[in-house]
């Protein structure tokens, strides 16, 4: 079970992603204020950030910003529906910025999970990459 940090200020897209990400058996915490995020939630408690780009007072990027600050290891799933210019503009950015996957809205609640999973995975064997081995314990002499 992996913790998904989930911000969104529709309230409606919001639940309805939080709702998939628990039934694909993660933990979520879900945000509609992305203002509370880089007021003091702690990046660090998550495996993983999905963030809207365009949202009101603070976006995404300082949404990623902060999160990668606490965590620089978290995987960043940005999503945007566009506003005044097209979603692809605001999801480059997102990747310039971090961001390991984007997703387009509307997008199927299954490409969701699918890049979750995708992106878990990936941080997963880093970590293991990065983790020194264990020393195997010595073999008892005259074995």
């Amino acid at each position: 079970m992996a913790r998904i940090l989930l911000v969104d200020d529709e309230p409606q897209l919001l639940l309805v992603m939080e709702q998939a990400l628990s039934e694909a058996s993660h933990e979520v915490t879900a945000v509609s204020d992305a203002r509370k995020v880089v007021a003091g939630l702690d990046g660090a408690d998550f495996d993983l950030l999905v963030t809207d780009m365009l949202m009101p007072r603070v976006d995404g990027l300082e949404v990623i910003a902060h999160v990668r600050r606490d965590n620089p290891e978290i995987g960043v799933i940005a999503i945007s529906g566009g506003g005044h210019l097209p979603s692809s503009f605001h999801l480059k950015l997102a990747s310039q910025s971090g961001a390991l996957a984007a997703l387009e809205k509307p997008f199927s609640l299954d490409r969701l999970i699918e890049t979750a999973e995708e992106l878990l995975g990936q941080t997963s064997r880093r970590q293991h990459a990065a983790a020194p081995l264990p020393l195997a314990e010595p073999l008892p002499a005259g074995e």
